[in-house]
This record gives structure tokens, sequence and C-alpha cells, in this order.
């Protein structure tokens, strides 16, 4: 007897919670993306309601996706499903920006998603996903972190800005939302610098809490600050501040085109655990 796949829209949020965290919990680190932005919705009251989907192989759950604002997340194994899903995002008028998740599962989805929406898409980056529970012994670097403050809000708000240049070009923030992105971190508590004599040379942050992880996200180091070990001193020391907070592991991602980043978490103690790729769309006379 065949399969019976099924794909299920979800309208109410903690419903959907309810139905598809137990799965994605069982392989909470390759799923911390998804985890910790769906968790952090559950939070905000302003935020947009998003796109809601579970995926079910003779009534079991194998499979979710859901859009808030950036782009498309999925977990592993929606190949099944990625013709009903596309359909559905389709009928409820959603441009996706993206897609993310497991490589198959994003670029199957985003094969489909470009055939049934009639859009470009490219691959905008190539990620490792590295996962921590131990650090390792680093040589020291000069300086030390210490947590943002309201008196760094202009400079990491240029620094937000000079990182999606650089790293998302087709992400870019514009600098007011940059200046709003760096404020909200100063209540978050979750974002770090490194300072050599009080002069900050460095950034990261902590993101996303899920039930035994924790993320590190935003690093950043102005190019004439970089090849002095500082990024390296941060991450490490931002990484200890999240296992201090109570979690089990630490999660990043590395773009896998860049040898000296994914060398560099390494050293720190992270290590390789999946494969993920993040696409974008391009729609009407962008395409």
């Amino acid at each position: 007897m065949p399969d019976i796949i099924e794909l299920v829209i979800h309208q109410d949020l903690n419903r959907y919670c309810a139905a598809v965290l137990p799965f994605v919990e069982m392989d909470e680190a390759e799923n911390g993306l998804f985890c910790g932005t769906l968790i952090s919705l559950k939070t905000n009251p302003l935020a947009k309601r998003p796109f809601m989907a579970e995926v079910k192989r003779n009534g079991e759950t194998i499979g979710a996706a859901f859009y808030s604002e950036i782009n498309l997340i999925v977990t592993r194994d929606l190949e099944a499903a990625v013709r009903n899903l596309s359909e559905s995002l389709k009928a409820a008028h959603i441009d996706l920006p993206g897609v993310v998740g497991p490589a198959e599962s994003a670029e199957s989805f985003a094969n489909e998603w470009a055939r049934v929406r009639g859009c470009g898409h490219f691959l905008e980056m190539d990620q490792g996903l590295y996962r921590l529970t131990e650090i390792q012994s680093l040589e020291e670097v000069t300086g030390n972190m210490r947590a943002m403050t309201a008196s760094d809000i202009d400079l990491v708000a240029n620094w937000i800005h000079a990182f999606h240049v650089e790293v998302l070009p087709n992400q870019v923030h514009g600098i007011e939302q940059s200046r709003e992105n760096a404020q909200a971190r100063v209540e978050q508590g979750m974002t770090f610098l490194w300072q050599v004599q009080e002069r900050p040379v460095a950034m990261a942050s902590l993101s996303r809490p899920t039930a035994r992880g924790i993320s590190i996200n935003a690093v950043y180091t102005p190019p004439e600050e970089r090849r002095r070990g500082y990024a390296t001193a941060l991450v490490a020391a931002v990484t200890r501040e999240g296992l201090r907070r109570g979690k089990e592991f630490c999660v990043l991602y590395t773009d896998l085109a860049n040898p000296t980043s994914n060398s560099i978490y390494q050293k720190i103690g992270y290590r390789f655990i999946a494969r993920s790729r993040n696409y974008r769309f391009v729609y009407g006379s962008e395409n």
C-alpha cells in the first residue's frame, strides 16, 4: 500500500507549535533556525501571522515549513510535498523572497517554486551548519568581550549595514533599518563587542534560543581590524556565554565558500553537522 502524504496548513500559531516542535526538536541543532525563529514569533504580539505548513506521512509528522518575513524555512524530507506546498503558497498570494534549510529540501523546493510561480532563482549561499558542546583552548588575544550598550548603537548600525553589504548583498539593510536593528539589540542583551583598550574591533551575537541550544550570528570585523584573531576570540567568548546561560550546545552557520571562517570555528570546537542552502527568488521585471 503506498504511503499517504498530507500537507496540513495551520492557522493558529500555538497549535502549529504544539504539532511540529516535538518533531523538529528531535534534531534541535539542525533545526535551530526553524525552532528559534518559530519560538520568537510566539513572544512577539506584533509579528505578522506566518504561513505554517506541516507534512505528514501516514498520519505522522515528517517535515515542516513556515514563512514569516525573510525566508521560507524548511526541514528535511519535504521532497514529496514540495508541489503541494508551492501551490498552497501561490494560492495564498505570497511572493517568497527566498528559502533556507537542509540542502536537499531547499533545492527541491526552490526548483518547484520557480516552476509553479514562473520566477527565477539562484543560490545565495551554500552553508555549513556547525555545533559545539565544549570550547577548545585557544591562544590568548589582546582585548576582552563586553556587552553592547546604548552608546554603541551608531557603531553597531554601521557594522550591521556593512555585514549585509559584504555577506548578504541581496538582503541589504538600509541604514535606518540597521539602526532600528541595533537599537533592539541593546534591550535584548544578546550582542557583544570585542574591545582593545576600550576600542570596539569586532561584533558577534547570541540569537534564537531553543530548548537546549542557542545560535551565534552577526559575526563581523571591519576590514582594517581583521587577521588579528579578534573574531575568533569573540566567537569563543560569546559561545562560552551561551553555554553559561544554561544551553547544552551552540550552533552557527558558515559560508562554505569561505575556508577561513570554517577553519576558525573548528579551532574553537565547532563540528560540522549538516549542509544548508539559501536560495533567493527573482520576480517580474527583475527576472
